[in-house]
């Protein structure tokens, strides 16, 4: 945690809990910040007023003087940092630290992400991609929050959500998770929602990002551990990888997107070795 009133970064780094510590089970992950709140709060920080409230702008957690601070402490030891940023302005205010410190100090693949990047103007696409900056967004935040969007943006913002399919074409590395306490940790959501593209109550989201289902997959495992420099290691179903499995009682390749939702997992498989079990009775 790297937030200004609440920030252990000196005392992690003391101890030598830098990013990659640990092992297989636990290990240190990037320094989070907050830089605004939520989509569905009417919280995060945009360039353009809410549609429901034309003096709502979003909550602005940090100066761009600040995050400049926070980001560039964090780069200097060494750690991959992820803030907080939903709305385009704060968005805009990480890609601008984030182009501070890599000035400072450049180090081409330390992978520093955007957690959820909802929204982003069409320019700061560019900017990510000069920096392999990932941005982790939420497919669980579609399906849940989904209708709630259409409330306070309107009809038209909905629809330029959290665009997975334009982040992996142009070679972002976007990851898939669910945000879990936020949402239920459940993945299929969010495999529904990255191949459907849309909410739980039906209403479509950016149709034109859907992806199919091993690109979707694909978010979800390889992605996700290029995200924590694990690619190497996990995310694949290929020798010399942890043998870590989930086997379900579908296949997801010849249903309709709704039958995700009702999926089980029959097996669960860590480091090769059988750890549930479904009750097949």
């Amino acid at each position: 945690m790297g937030d200004l009133e609440r920030n252990i970064l000196g005392y992690a780094q003391s101890k030598g809990l830098v990013t990659g510590v640990g092992d297989d089970m636990f290990r240190i992950g990037p320094v989070k910040f907050f830089t605004d709140g939520s989509a569905g709060a009417g919280t995060a920080w945009f360039s353009i007023p809410y549609e429901n409230d034309a003096s709502n702008y979003g909550v602005r957690c940090l100066t761009q003087e600040q995050t400049d601070e926070l980001t560039l402490a964090a780069h200097r030891a060494g750690y991959q940092i992820a803030p907080h940023a939903i709305g385009d302005a704060a968005i805009s205010m990480v890609l601008n630290a984030y182009e501070k410190a890599y000035a400072e100090l450049p180090d081409p693949d330390r992978r520093h992400r955007i957690e959820h990047c909802g929204w982003h103007v069409p320019e700061d696409l560019a900017r990510m991609k000069a920096m392999k900056v990932i941005p982790a967004g939420q497919p669980t935040f579609l399906y849940y929050f989904g209708e709630g969007y259409y409330t306070i943006f309107g009809s038209e913002r909905p629809q330029h959500c959290y665009p997975f399919k334009t982040w992996l074409e142009e070679g972002l590395h976007p990851s898939a998770s669910t945000d879990c306490p936020v949402t239920s940790p459940d993945p299929m959501p969010c495999l529904y929602a990255m191949v459907a593209r849309k909410s739980d109550t039906g209403k479509p989201l950016g149709t034109p990002q859907a992806l199919s289902v091993a690109e979707a997959l694909h978010l979800y495992t390889y992605e996700a551990a290029y995200g924590v420099h694990d690619e190497e290691r996990k995310g694949r179903l290929i020798p010399g990888q942890l043998a870590d499995i989930a086997v379900f009682d579908t296949d997801f390749f010849s249903v309709e997107p709704e039958a995700f939702l009702t999926a089980k997992c029959l097996i669960t498989v860590l480091g090769g070795e059988v750890v549930y079990r479904a009750d097949m009775a």
